[in-house]
């Protein structure tokens, strides 16, 4: 246990030695993990220096799939789909765009749109092999989200 009631000094909680050392090494060695080193936009400001980049230049590929991949790691989905929104204005056709945004908007339970830019993916084809397994694993659950008339049950046995 990492707390203990402290009684001598007025009931105060107070941190056990072992386990608070155990603790602060497993936190500096999080800090030190490569992982996190290479990972520098997880931070809200490193991402607000990328979404200005992507200001500079808004149809460049690589650097807004790296932005919404932060932000999704952040579970930012609106900053993820705006970039994606913004992406497409300049490439309509975008494929790989859109099944983002349809991933995306699922996530947000928005079914409808989700099974709207899922649909324009697969109507727009080249969709390579892990796009298109994504599309066909989503889709049918938005559509089935979507259906107005659904049918859920509960038996409870007991004694």
């Amino acid at each position: 246990m990492f707390w203990r009631l402290d009684k001598s000094r007025g009931n105060r909680l107070a941190t056990s030695g072992r386990s608070a050392n155990l603790c602060l090494m497993a936190g500096m060695a999080l800090l030190a993990s490569p992982a996190l080193a290479q990972n520098d936009m997880a931070d809200p400001a490193s991402r607000a220096a990328a979404w200005a980049r992507l200001g500079a230049n808004p149809a460049d590929y690589a650097d807004t799939f790296a932005y919404v991949h932060a932000a999704e790691a952040a579970r930012d989905y609106e900053a993820a789909i705006a970039a994606l929104e913004r992406l497409l204005f300049f490439n309509p056709g975008l494929s790989r765009a859109k099944v983002e945004l349809g991933v995306l908007y699922f996530r947000l339970k928005s079914y409808a749109m989700a099974a709207r830019y899922l649909e324009e993916a697969r109507a727009g084809g080249g969709l390579d092999g892990d796009l298109g397994q994504r599309v066909d694993t989503y889709l049918p659950v938005a559509r089935k989200e979507l259906q107005a008339d659904r049918f859920y049950g509960l038996l409870e046995t007991g004694v």
